[in-house]
């Protein structure tokens, strides 16, 4: 692995509220990674800023959401990646679950079952992996509807 930093910003209207990962954070948005390779993973929690103001503001329909990642090659040779994506956001879980997209999930599980199996299953248990996957996954949203029904105590 090799050293870098990687920095990830918002579009107004959200912030940053958390990092998950073994990472050392120094201001909110900036991981310092001091050994990293293609295995490694963390995560950022993004919240809505909460200001409160006389009028009412229509609440935003896209974040957009850019990452830069500045990184030390084999050959100590720095090296600069920047993204930026435009994403919709979900005013509610209905929302949230009818923009899913049915063919990038479907691809992505395949894509886990075959890192998990690697050659290693027959296909009787590589069909049982990928269901086991389905079903976690749906867990994952049914967890994710039922949440969303529940009251809130004020």
């Amino acid at each position: 692995g090799w050293s870098g930093s990687f920095r990830l910003r918002v579009s107004k209207d959200f912030r940053l509220t958390e990092l998950q990962g073994n990472f050392p954070v120094y201001p909110p948005d900036l991981a310092i990674l001091p050994c990293v390779n293609t295995g490694k993973t963390f995560t950022f929690k993004i919240g809505r800023v909460q200001e409160k103001k006389e009028i009412e503001i229509v609440p935003p329909t896209h974040i957009i959401i850019q990452t830069a990642l500045l990184y030390m090659t084999k050959d100590r040779e720095h090296r600069f990646r920047i993204t930026t994506i435009r994403l919709p956001v979900a005013t509610n879980v209905e929302e949230l679950i009818q923009s899913l997209n049915c063919e990038l999930i479907a691809t992505s599980i395949m894509q886990k079952a075959s890192l998990t199996a690697r050659g290693k299953l027959n296909l009787k248990d590589a069909k049982k992996l990928i269901w086991d996957f389905m079903e976690e996954f749906m867990r994952g949203l049914a967890d994710i509807n039922n949440a969303s029904r529940r009251e809130i105590p004020e």
